[in-house]
């Protein structure tokens, strides 16, 4: 069965012209999708910098193969003065509800991401596109390191780092956008996705791109 459908396939992977595009946009933080934690710390990375290239190419008549190297970079805002704490917030202490978070500063975390998508679309108004995708990838997350400052009721202080180290995982990609046809085989396109691998990683970005034929 397998063979057949490649073999019905083959034609249109050949003649199919390939288009490439780059996208820029933004990652969602938030606690699970950055260092795989529910640490109160951890909420306090930015929303971050995203910046992905690839390739496409048409099998069917609504439907791309679409090849993706997406990259996101995610600094960490510092909680201090700036950010007087609102609660107290503790981990990994010996006494959770006699400490309150201090102070806390980290490193920029970045994620790499490989993702190998099936992109149907559907017309909608002259030029503009649906577009529905779902794939399959692996990526790479270097969390980098948080150092907190934590006060006790009785006005003493202590400061410790958590650590994270790099992980590679596999994650599935959901996505709904929209296309725009120009002239000259170029378009414009938005999009929003969900990653994840259904434990503790989740991850959602939106992104502007431009694909060239």
């Amino acid at each position: 069965m397998k063979r057949l459908l490649l073999l019905a396939l083959l034609p249109a992977l050949l003649t199919a012209q390939i288009k490439y595009f780059v996208s820029g946009g933004t990652m969602v933080s938030s606690a699970s999708s950055t260092s795989g934690t529910e640490s109160p710390l951890a909420h306090y990375w930015s929303n971050g910098a995203a910046l992905a290239i690839g390739m496409e190419k048409r099998i069917l008549p609504t439907i791309d193969f679409r090849a993706t190297l997406g990259y996101a970079y995610l600094p960490y805002k510092s909680y201090g003065e700036q950010q007087p704490p609102r609660e107290a917030m503790s981990v990994g202490l010996a006494d959770p509800a006699a400490y309150t978070l201090v102070a806390a500063d980290g490193d920029a975390s970045s994620v790499v991401r490989l993702m190998i998508e099936g992109v149907y679309s559907e017309p909608l108004s002259g030029p503009l596109e649906l577009l529905l995708s779902t794939g399959v990838g692996a990526t790479m997350g270097s969390v980098g390191n948080i150092r907190a400052t934590w006060m006790s009721n009785s006005g003493m202080t202590t400061r410790y780092t958590l650590r994270f180290s790099e992980s590679v995982y596999l994650v599935h990609s959901a996505g709904l956008g929209l296309r725009y046809s120009l002239v000259g085989g170029i378009a414009v396109e938005t999009a929003v996705k969900y990653y994840s691998n259904y434990t503790d990683r989740m991850q959602y970005s939106f992104m502007v791109g431009a694909l060239v034929q």
